[in-house]
């Protein structure tokens, strides 16, 4: 790692660097000088046949009965690793045809880039061939570790990425400016703003390894890092001038802090969140040498990214008790809140009613009004039809009721929508015996002069009822089914079901009524819900938990104040600062495959 960070702080872009001593095949290649635009291309190496296959022909050997194989001679060798790796320094299939070009030191006419995006050129038999390595793993990887530590390619992060990502950070944003400038300057890429070449060796301080970005600190940039991975002071020139600020590099250790205090490490471009260092860990991802170490870095990530989610889940009580359980405390909550508002409604209108029928006791009400709005729906509804069967039922309640006042105002009140519960009656027929209800009404008033007091009363208490029937809480109060109830967490919580804070923090309140761990519980199983539920829609390796958990829990405004009004301050900022983390978890992982093949 040191003799990594050492090449960063020597690296001159304005003079040629000088080639280590590797094989002759890529001397050329890491002559390669940044400062040098549109110099006549170096030939490496002519290219030339190598080995080769063996064919069926169809014919069978006299002596020995088997089949005669023809040997048929494979095309060029492939690209050598350090012709792959600067082809990797840019996106453009065209650029690297160049690049290829200028390497095999063959006109660029005989390149052309195949339908999937590969590049391909004509090999001296006259057949396309695709650019792509034909060394031995064990060869490339002894060939890697001896170049790609230099500062003219992208090694510097890929070369310490072979000993462990740990180490690598240092070294990934030197080779970052690099790869940008290589594209600027050299192959016509655009990659975006870059003033000078002369920052790659600045671009050191930006690391946050433990022990890289110490000995960078220590020895070249005191004046820009007050201490080890410490608080930024004034940036001078060089950093104003470089691709990352003093207030991107502050984020960057705010979130690598963020990420300790979860046990997760980041890699350098998620700490960044930069597109040229992403680009550059999706090419160490995929090529042969390097994809092992990144896998494994990415393994750990992804365990590390699970065990802070569980902890977080644990801590908000969501595995204290499972779905149902949790569901079915729910719906009883739900339903106490709603029957404490009846019974103090009871507790009230009731004694009023009482007097009203005392004052009037053997008074017959007449019902001659409502008989009659039921015979007119049942010139509408045949008797023997459904309707007209609940229809007659009614008529024949209230007619047995024979004008008692206390009976009438039970049959309006609670036992006409019995019946309609029982036989599942219409919500046209629901409408119309309203009418019937306010007739009996209408008569019981006008017989009963204290009645009209009181059902006034019963009228202003039944709004906080009507009001909580309506909301959230009134839906979780009438889940029946345990699928139902399984998920009532996620119909509370779930911006699908409530969209407006207030009134989730309303209905949280309603439903807990001062049971903080009820609450607490109702959050960590909603959060629970949502995180096993992306892991179960996951194909074998787990990809981008992380990520998927801070979009659907975190990604849009609604999400984060839904989340704010279920939790408290506290809880609510610990949360907040975890999907920070997960959210920098995803950068560079999503739609990446981890078993496709490695191609340029």
């Amino acid at each position: 790692m040191a003799d990594v960070i050492d090449e960063i702080l020597k690296f001159d872009p304005g003079r040629a660097s000088k080639p280590k001593k590797t094989d002759d095949r890529i001397d050329e290649v890491l002559k390669f000088d940044p400062g040098r635009i549109n110099a006549p291309a170096q030939k490496i190496q002519e290219a030339r046949p190598v080995g080769g296959t063996f064919a069926p022909t169809g014919e069978m050997s006299t002596i020995t009965a088997k089949p005669i194989p023809k040997y048929e001679p494979m095309g060029e060798e492939g690209a050598g690793f350090g012709t792959q790796v600067l082809s990797g320094l840019v996106d453009d299939p065209y650029i690297k045809a160049k690049i290829f070009s200028e390497a095999r030191g063959i006109p660029i006419t005989r390149y052309r880039v195949g339908k999937s995006g590969e590049v391909e050129f004509k090999n001296n038999q006259g057949q396309w061939q695709r650019e792509v390595s034909q060394m031995p793993m064990s060869r490339l990887k002894r060939l890697a570790a001896e170049t790609i530590g230099h500062p003219s390619t992208i090694a510097a992060p890929a070369g310490a990425m072979i000993a462990g990502p740990a180490g690598a950070v240092a070294g990934a944003a030197g080779g970052e400016l690099i790869r940008k400038g290589i594209g600027k300057y050299v192959y016509g890429e655009k990659p975006g703003i870059l003033n000078t070449l002369a920052d790659t060796a600045m671009q050191g301080v930006f690391a946050l390894a433990g022990e890289g970005v110490g000995k960078i600190i220590g020895r070249t940039t005191n004046r820009i890092l007050g201490r080890k991975a410490g608080a930024l002071k004034k940036a001078g020139r060089e950093v104003a001038d470089s691709l990352l600020t003093p207030e991107e590099h502050a984020k960057a250790l705010y979130v690598r802090k963020l990420a300790e205090q979860h046990n997760i490490e980041l890699a350098p471009h998620q700490m960044y969140d930069r597109e040229g260092m992403t680009n550059t860990w999706k090419y160490l991802r995929k090529h042969p040498v390097t994809s092992d170490a990144v896998r494994g870095f990415e393994d750990n990530l992804a365990k590390s990214t699970d065990e802070a989610v569980d902890n977080f889940i644990r801590q908000m009580g969501g595995y204290e008790e499972g779905p149902l359980a949790v569901g079915k405390q729910i719906k009883e909550a739900a339903s106490h809140r709603i029957g404490q508002e009846e019974e103090i409604r009871r507790a009230v209108a009731g004694p009023k009613y009482e007097a009203a029928f005392a004052e009037k006791e053997g008074e017959k009400v007449v019902t001659s009004e409502a008989i009659g709005e039921i015979n007119r729906l049942l010139k509408e509804a045949p008797a023997k039809s459904p309707s007209g069967k609940v229809l007659l039922k009614i008529r024949g309640m209230i007619n047995e009721a024979k004008g008692d006042p206390r009976q009438l105002h039970r049959i309006k009140y609670g036992e006409i929508d019995a019946i309609l519960n029982q036989e599942k009656a219409s919500p046209t027929l629901r409408r119309e015996m309203t009418l019937v209800k306010e007739k009996l009404v209408s008569s019981l008033e006008h017989q009963i002069p204290g009645y009209e007091e009181a059902a006034q009363t019963f009228k202003e208490l039944s709004r906080p009822i009507e009001r909580l029937k309506k909301s959230i809480v009134g839906e979780l109060a009438e889940i029946e089914a345990e699928k139902g109830l399984e998920i009532a967490p996620r119909k509370l919580l779930s911006i699908r079901s409530i969209r407006d804070p207030d009134r989730l923090k309303e209905a949280i309140n309603e439903i807990a009524r001062g049971n903080d761990p009820l609450r607490r519980r109702i959050v960590g199983s909603y959060i629970r819900d949502v995180y096993e539920n992306l892991r179960m829609s996951e194909e074998g390796r787990v990809i981008n938990v992380g990520g998927k958990m801070y979009k659907a829990l975190f990604g849009r405004p609604q999400e984060r104040e839904l989340m704010k009004a279920a939790m408290t301050s506290t809880e609510f900022k610990q949360f907040e600062n975890l999907m920070t983390v997960l959210q920098r978890t995803s950068v560079g992982v999503k739609a990446e495959s981890m078993t496709a093949p490695f191609l340029q």
